[in-house]
């Protein structure tokens, strides 16, 4: 409980901090479009691009730089992959879509590179196909205000960066959810703001609002 309140304690004060430094200071320099730190905008699956492990390494964009206007943006074209070729993703598909197990994927070997406690590995991949069936049967996405009402804006949710010429880019973070998103067909979920450049600046009034109805429709079959 003391760890819990402890954590809790740090996180708000680094909101507070990112209000400051990163709220006001947008709102000062770009008015009323400026983006927010881990502000909620809303995208379709279908639209999303990625960058490779290396790239994103390389250019370090984590998730403290949500709501960052970039005046000088350091990715091109060529730098970008489609979703469906982020590993992670790939092994989703395969499980959920192609119904290989886990541990035939590949998922399993990725996270023993970071833990080698099969029991909490096998114990999270039942959680996920859980997850799946609940997303599946709700038909959405949740916002995280929806998923705990002690979240902060979309924070910790599906983070995007935005590009120049509006490219929508999968950062990293809520990586099964986007891909559950992909395969159950969802055409709009919340994503928390990451980077933008700001020429795009102009789309967030778009990317902000929510459509009440749209039909799913999947690019898979299973």
């Amino acid at each position: 409980m003391k760890k819990k309140y402890k954590y809790f304690i740090k996180r708000v004060k680094f909101r507070i901090r990112m209000i400051f430094l990163r709220d006001i200071k947008n709102i000062l320099d770009y008015g009323k479009i400026a983006p927010l730190y881990a502000e909620r905008i809303y995208v379709d699956p279908t639209e999303l691009l990625a960058i490779d492990l290396d790239t994103h390494k390389k250019i370090g964009w984590g998730p403290k730089y949500s709501g960052k206007v970039i005046e000088s943006w350091p990715l091109s074209k060529s730098d970008y992959i489609p979703l469906t070729e982020v590993e992670k993703i790939n092994y989703c598909i395969k499980h959920w879509v192609d119904g290989t197990s886990w541990e035939d994927t590949g998922e399993y070997s990725f996270y023993k590179k970071k833990s080698n406690n099969m029991n909490s590995i096998i114990k999270r991949h039942k959680e996920l196909d859980r997850i799946f069936e609940e997303i599946k049967k709700d038909g959405k996405l949740k916002t995280r205000k929806e998923l705990s009402f002690l979240a902060y804006r979309e924070e910790f949710g599906i983070r995007i960066n935005i590009g120049p010429e509006g490219e929508l880019i999968f950062a990293d973070g809520g990586t099964h959810r986007i891909a559950i998103a992909l395969i159950l067909g969802f055409k709009q979920v919340p994503a928390q703001i990451g980077c933008i450049d700001r020429r795009a600046l102009t789309l967030l009034p778009r990317l902000r609002k929510k459509v009440e109805y749209i039909e799913n429709e999947s690019l898979f079959y299973f």
